[in-house]
C-alpha cells in the first residue's frame, strides 16, 4: 500500500476506491478513506508524517466501501442527502439492495459512521468545493481542489465498466447529467480522480466519461430489448444479466435491480412502459413503441 504525490500537498492512495489526501493549514483532508485491512493505519501514518493537527474525512457518498475506514477522524463531512446512508445500514441496504436482510449476503453488511458535518453542493471548505454529481446516490458529490476533481462513483474506470456492464446508479437519468458535469470539469483542465480506476486527464478523461455514457445507453437499449417479454423487476433484471453473461448470485441480482428499476420507473413516467399486477408480482411491459436509443433519458 503506497502513496504517490500528485502535486504539492496532494497525495493519492490507489485502490478501490482511491483515497486522496489534501494537506492544508495543519489539517489533512482525506477524500473517501475507503475500506480494507490496514488502510486506516496507512492514512493516519501518512497524515502524521506531515505533522497535521487534525484529520477530516470528506465523503463523496454513503456507500460503505468508501467510508469503512473512517476511524480516528476529527470530523466527517458528507452531503446532507447521504447522511442516512452513512449513518444507518437499514437505509443503505434498502436503497442499494431493496432488502433489510444482512445475514447470508456477503456484501450487504458493514458498520456505519457518525457524520459530524453536512455539506451542500457549492459549499467551499478551504478551497475544496463540493460539486453536484448525484445519481449514483441522492447526495453524491465530487470534490474539486486546485487542478484536481475527485469524482467518486460518478464515473467508473475502464476495467470496471467492461466487467460489470450494468452500472450501479440509484437514479440513472441524474447520473447521466452528472457525467456531463464531470466532462465539463475535464474540459476545464481538471485531472479526474475516479473512485475506482486510474487517474485521468485531458482527452483520456473525456474518453472515460464517454465510455460510461455509452455503457449506460447500451444498457438502456438492451433493457428495452429484454422487455419485449413482460415480467417482474426481478425477472427483467435476470434476463438483462443473462444477456451480459453476468454471474447470477442473489447479491448481484439485488444490486442490479436498483438501476433497472430506476430506468423502468422513468420510462413509466414518460408513458413508454406500463405496469399491472399478477399473482407473481408487479409486471412491467412495453406500451408498444420503441424508444430512440440514441436519445439520452
Amino acid at each position: 500500500m503506497s502513496w504517490r504525490e500528485l502535486a504539492e500537498d496532494v497525495l493519492l492512495l490507489s485502490g478501490s476506491p482511491n483515497t486522496a489526501m489534501i494537506i492544508h493549514n495543519q489539517i489533512a483532508f482525506v477524500v473517501d478513506p475507503g475500506n480494507g485491512e490496514g488502510r486506516a493505519k496507512s492514512i493516519h501514518r501518512k497524515a502524521e508524517s506531515y505533522g497535521v493537527a487534525a484529520r477530516f474525512a470528506m465523503l463523496t457518498h454513503g456507500h460503505i466501501d468508501h467510508f469503512a475506514e473512517c476511524k480516528g477522524f476529527d470530523r466527517i463531512f458528507i452531503h446532507r442527502y447521504d447522511v442516512g446512508l452513512a449513518e444507518n445500514d437499514v437505509i443503505r441496504n434498502v436503497l442499494e439492495f431493496n432488502t433489510l436482510s444482512t445475514k447470508g449476503f456477503k456484501f450487504i453488511s458493514g458498520s456505519s459512521v457518525r457524520v459530524t458535518d453536512t455539506l451542500w453542493w457549492g459549499d467551499d471548505i478551504v478551497g475544496i468545493q463540493a460539486v453536484n454529481t448525484h445519481g449514483h446516490t441522492p447526495g453524491h458529490s465530487a470534490y474539486v481542489f486546485g487542478e484536481f476533481a475527485y469524482v467518486g462513483d460518478a464515473v467508473f474506470g475502464n476495467r470496471l465498466v467492461d466487467r460489470v456492464k450494468i452500472l450501479f446508479h440509484t437514479d440513472v437519468p441524474e447520473a447521466m447529467k452528472s457525467l456531463d458535469t464531470v466532462e465539463k470539469l475535464a474540459r476545464e483542465g481538471k485531472t479526474i480522480i475516479p473512485g475506482h480506476g486510474p487517474v485521468v486527464s485531458g482527452e483520456e478523461a473525456i474518453a472515460l466519461v464517454q465510455k460510461n455514457r455509452e455503457a449506460i445507453e447500451q444498457m438502456m437499449k438492451d433493457l428495452w430489448d429484454v422487455l419485449d417479454e413482460p415480467g417482474t423487476l426481478e425477472e427483467i433484471t435476470i434476463r438483462l444479466m443473462e444477456h451480459y453473461n453476468l454471474k447470477l448470485e442473489p447479491e448481484f441480482v439485488l444490486l442490479d435491480m436498483t438501476p433497472v428499476r430506476s430506468i423502468l420507473s422513468h420510462w413509466r413516467e414518460e408513458g413508454r412502459v406500463k405496469i399491472r399486477v399478477e399473482r407473481r408480482g408487479v409486471i412491467w411491459e412495453q406500451r408498444g413503441q420503441r424508444i430512440n436509443t440514441a436519445k439520452r433519458i
